[in-house]
């Protein structure tokens, strides 16, 4: 293979790489799970303003994307409708977006989703999880 056609193997490896990265973003925003500002509000019995003012905050977690406005996961409320305890630390941690999304969403501590340790009030460990990634480390 010549250099230019290697290059051009890469570049659109890149672009197709891209392109799932975009479809995965998408199907995430997307999903049944996610709530727009105004579902999310209606569900902790809150303004919108609160919800927007818990955000700004870091007590609630929101991903945003192309035209889909902030989405917030609703696996982040308790049954009272209110952040799970332990959330907002975890968010000082890592930050909002993606990353904190992963740790929580996709995320394995002690062989269960991390949000579920939030849930069952276990944060000691999705903490020190989060500081883990926070560093660069791996578990």
């Amino acid at each position: 293979m010549s250099d230019p056609e290697m290059h051009l193997d890469v570049a659109d490896a890149v672009k197709r790489a891209r392109n799932r990265g975009r479809e995965r973003a998408r199907a995430i925003l997307d999903a049944d799970e996610m709530l727009t500002t105004e579902e999310i509000a209606g569900r902790m019995q809150v303004p919108v303003e609160g919800v927007e003012d818990m955000y700004l905050r870091s007590q609630l977690l929101a991903i945003s994307g192309n035209g889909f406005g902030l989405r917030f996961s609703r696996w982040q409320l308790d049954d009272a409708g209110m952040p799970l305890e332990g959330l907002s630390e975890v968010i000082a941690i890592l930050g909002q977006g993606r990353r904190f999304y992963r740790l929580l969403a996709g995320g394995s501590v002690g062989g269960r989703p991390a949000w579920q340790r939030l849930a069952d009030g276990n944060s000691d460990r999705v903490l020190q999880q989060a500081r883990t990634e926070a560093t660069g480390g791996y578990t």
